[in-house]
Order: C-alpha cells, then structure tokens, then sequence
C-alpha cells in the first residue's frame, strides 16, 4: 500500500491505480522513482546535467569521510587535533548555503577538474579526505543515466551544461530550480522548523504520531541545531534512527514549493489505487495528512534566504589553502622520516 500511494503522489500512477504516461517515463531510469521523478521535473526546468549528476551522488556510498574515519587516520600516525581541524576545514571549503546536494556537486566538480587518470584524482580524494571510489562511481552512474534520458526524450543540452572538464555550472538559475525539481519529487520527505529545536516532518508516522526530526551530524546543515536559526523548511533524502530521528543528505527549500502538492496527499483512496472501485470511496491518510495550515511563528515563515544563517564554516579560500598545506607538509615529512628509516634497516 505503501508503495501505491508513494507512486501516486508523484504522479506515476492514476486514482485507479493505473500507469501514467509520465510513470512510463520514469521507468526508463534505473532509479527510485522519486529521483527519476525529480530528473524529468529537472529536465522541464532546464537543469537535468545537474539533476544526473545529484541523482548519481545520492545514488552512492557515501563520499566524504567520516569523523571517526578521520580520526582513526590520523591517530595511525600520531597526528594532533589541530590536524583534524585542518582537514574538517578542508571539508567546509566545499559546503554549500543551501545544503548537501550542492555540497556534493561541489566534491564532484573538484574531482573531475584534476587531470585525467586515476593516479592524480586518487591522490587528490586521498588528500582531501574523499572516497574516490564514490566518485568514480557517481560518473559511472551519471553516463548510464545521461543515456537513459536521452532515450527518454528529455534535453541535455540546458543552462546547466557542463563544461568540458565535466564540471556543472551552478549558477543562480539552476540552484533554484534544482531545489525546485527535488521538491517534486520528495515533497513527501520534508520538514518544517518548530520553535525551538528540530524539525517536525511534513508527513506523519503511519500510526498518524508526529515525527520531530534532526538534522544529521554529517550534514553541512548540521550547526543549525545547535544555533536555533535554521531553514525554514528542509528536504531530506533519507531518515536514520539513532538516539534520534536524523536527516540525511538535507537541503534548504520554500514553504511555497511544498505546499502546491499537499492537496494530492489529503485525496489519496487506497481502494480505488488497488483497483477496487466497486467499493465506497474510503478516503485514507486522516492521521497522516499533513497540517497545511501550520502555525509558525514570524521568523519561521520568512522565506528561506531572510531567514538562513547557515553556519556552514565557509572558511576562505587563503585559510583553506593554508590547512591543506600544512597537511600536506606534515605528510611529506612523514612519509621522508618513513624512508629514511628503512634506508637504515638496509644498511644495517
């Protein structure tokens, strides 16, 4: 029933239960329907090279390294705290205001910028902190996807274009209709802020329970659950239970984009989807409907670019290149110290 509903709401099957003509669409994408959803609404707002790239990202393991990776890493070589905070620093060079899909956007266009060969790119993820086999893998899921929307009938040739380096242009334009086309597809896993901390999801648990969620740790969003200020609403890929309900892979988007599609979940007949429509129309989801007439407060209702303060470490690029020096330095000098050492066992 589920899995019903879930098409239904992105439109890939009618009341009846029957496959639409845009359902047919999205089964060309190997692909959850929910990201094959979000490439076609992409594709009609002329951004899909950027929808096939964030769709191959979220597509795979995860890409940057964990803290705890990071930290067992450094410890290996007796590294200090301050090489940890050269590295997170590294890592916050790539953050974006608005969340982290364009992060990762971000790590994908920096990979692909390196010279060619799988020496130099591996060098550079090692550097930096990133799993190279994600990335490799991205691009290889991102061609395989470039041929199925082309087969699809959808145009590659939009103002987000990529350069010849295999870079996407993340201009203005296409920022806001990236967050736009997601919406499409995930209107379903979004949230809103509550007062104080964290957020209250859009949809309610199946037992009609409100769900008040978290923004994860590994988010470039992350600070805002400490700082109170945040997104007004938030999409999110997934939701993992810890010690909370957290949200992973997050971006910042508008009330206004979500709200539009809202009716659609209120008119869900799970009868009729099953292809029961000899039986009275049983309108489903009471629990689970979504408050559309939600109380917030003033600050929580000003759209998302008054009201962000994203404290995402945008650290500049001087202060960047000084991290990444200075671990480079000590590595090299490690790396010297390690040789000279096994010249002498030779000797000896």
């Amino acid at each position: 029933q589920n899995a019903l509903k879930e098409l239904y709401w992105i439109e890939a099957l009618d009341e009846d239960g029957k496959l639409t003509q845009l359902g047919k669409r999205l089964s060309r994408f190997p692909l959850e329907p929910s990201l094959a959803r979000f490439i076609v609404e992409a594709s009609r707002l002329e951004c899909t090279e950027a929808a096939l790239a964030i769709a191959a990202l979220l597509s795979v393991e995860a890409v940057f390294y964990s803290r705890r990776h990071i930290e067992a890493s450094l410890r290996r070589f007796g590294n200090s705290l301050s090489e940890l905070e050269d590295v997170l620093r590294i890592h916050h060079s790539f953050y974006h205001k608005y969340g982290d899909h364009f992060t990762l956007l971000n790590v994908l266009n920096e990979y692909n910028s390196q010279p060619q060969g799988r020496q130099s790119r591996d060098r550079w993820c090692k550097e930096n902190f990133i799993h190279e086999r994600a990335l490799r893998k991205a691009n290889d899921i991102r061609k395989q996807l470039r041929i199925s929307a082309s087969q699809g009938g959808l145009s590659l040739n939009d103002k987000s274009e990529e350069s010849r380096a295999g870079r996407i242009k993340l201009s203005d334009y296409t920022v806001d209709n990236i967050r736009r086309a997601l919406c499409t597809g995930y209107y379903t896993k979004t949230a809103y802020a509550l007062s104080r901390q964290g957020y209250k999801t859009t949809l309610n648990a199946d037992d009609g329970s409100a769900r008040i969620v978290f923004i994860d740790p590994s988010s470039c969003l992350s600070d805002v659950n400490t700082v109170g200020r945040g997104p007004a609403w938030v999409l999110y890929h997934e939701l993992v239970a810890t010690t909370k309900l957290h949200m992973r892979n997050v971006l910042a988007v508008e009330k206004k984009w979500v709200e539009k599609f809202l009716p659609r979940l209120e008119s869900t007949d799970i009868i009729r989807l099953n292809g029961n429509t000899g039986i009275k129309r049983q309108e489903i989801g009471v629990n689970q409907t979504p408050l559309i007439s939600i109380s917030m407060g003033p600050e929580t209702q000003q759209s998302v670019e008054a009201n962000v303060e994203v404290k995402t470490a945008k650290a500049s690029k001087d202060v960047v290149q000084s991290a990444r020096e200075r671990f480079l330095q000590r590595k090299r000098e490690r790396e010297k110290a390690s040789q000279n050492k096994k010249q002498k066992k030779k000797r000896h």
